[in-house]
């Protein structure tokens, strides 16, 4: 009887321990979703925006703004 309840008691431990090991799974596969989502997000928005600066009153101000998809299109014509 002690032999059966030791071994029930090993079959509980090992199936708790397999769904702990999955819902890490899951955590680290979501986390890593959410870092490629981010990723592409401040890609977008590295590509598609830009900025000035422009000093007044001996403080320095930046403006940002998008770049809209036409513009992409148009030749660099300056070159600073």
């Amino acid at each position: 009887m002690i032999n059966l309840l030791i071994g029930f008691k090993k079959v509980v431990q090992e199936q708790t321990d397999k769904l702990i090991n999955k819902d890490e799974e899951k955590k680290k596969e979501s986390l890593k979703k959410r870092r490629k989502k981010l990723f592409k997000a401040y890609e977008f928005f590295y590509t598609n925006s830009a900025h000035i600066e422009i000093i007044r009153e001996n403080h320095l101000n930046r403006i940002y703004f998008i770049i809209l998809p036409f513009c992409h299109c148009l030749q660099k014509v300056f070159n600073f």
